[in-house]
């Protein structure tokens, strides 16, 4: 049987991370980096998936590296901008609130704005 006729490209896997998902995160970082949309980021997400189906098929050595290090860095910028848009320091140095706990408490400190 044809190896191809089986390809399925969420189940192409290195070191535990599908390339699918990681070609995902990647565009999503650029396209947000560069602030693009429309079809550069379809290009844009055509050409990493070459890229990383061509690494994975020519079989290139410290690919595992290489994925483990994209898949990292992209966690951790999510992760920043994840908590970022849900956290903010309050004024007054109480530590770091929940922005809905922070409204509340900025309009309980100001009356006027109720």
């Amino acid at each position: 049987m044809d190896p191809l006729a089986q390809f399925e490209p969420s189940q192409i896997v290195v070191a535990g991370v599908p390339l699918l998902i990681l070609v995902f995160g990647l565009v999503e970082f650029v396209k947000s980096l560069f602030n693009i949309s429309g079809k550069p980021v379809t290009v844009l997400s055509f050409v990493l998936a070459a890229v990383m189906g061509g690494l994975y098929v020519f079989e290139v050595p410290y690919l595992t590296q290489i994925v483990m290090i994209l898949s990292t860095g992209l966690a951790a910028s999510g992760f920043y901008k994840f908590v970022s848009a849900r956290v903010v320091k309050t004024e007054d140095k109480e530590g770091w609130q929940d922005k809905a706990e922070a409204n509340a408490y900025q309009k309980d400190k100001n009356p006027k704005d109720k």
